[in-house]
């Protein structure tokens, strides 16, 4: 150890004396050239974001996925990220991914009308329904009639 390096202290024993352990199974003797140092709130919470970081990430590129491939609506996205069956992830995470994905919800209505459209031979109304259906799609009406319009 350096004088000024710094180390995340994860268990203290008591023995000889107090000793720090700093990962890996090593362990640091409690001396007055050791000085130790509880974090403020905000640099825990830093930490903290930094290890949720992994997961706002992986909400993100599953809803990329969602939106990419399965052209689903913001809000079934949403709900597939915090479903139990789905994602699973925390609604905080599931909304981060939302507000970060650069998709254009337009086209991915356009898209899966298209489906609809060619493969069960719905009418233009039905599609739409579906389209807008809290039970279907979930797209916005707007989204919902530029796909209509544009099919």
């Amino acid at each position: 150890m350096k004088k000024g390096e710094e180390f995340r202290v994860y268990t203290y024993k008591s023995e000889q004396g107090g000793l720090y352990g700093v990962g890996g199974g090593s362990f640091l003797q409690k001396s007055s050239k050791i000085k130790y140092e509880t974090p403020s709130k905000s640099k825990l919470a830093l930490l903290e974001k930094q290890n949720a970081s992994r997961e706002y990430k992986a909400a993100l590129e599953s809803a990329k996925t969602y939106a990419n491939i399965m052209h689903m609506s913001k809000a079934r996205i949403y709900d597939q990220l915090v479903s139990e069956y789905g994602g699973n992830f925390p609604p905080a995470t599931a909304q981060y991914a939302i507000d970060n994905i650069v998709v254009n919800w337009k086209e991915n209505a356009l898209k899966t009308a298209r489906v609809y459209a060619d493969s069960m031979n719905m009418s233009n109304s039905a599609i739409y329904k579906q389209l807008i259906s809290e039970y279907g799609e979930k797209f916005t009406p707007q989204e919902a009639q530029y796909a209509i319009d544009n099919l």
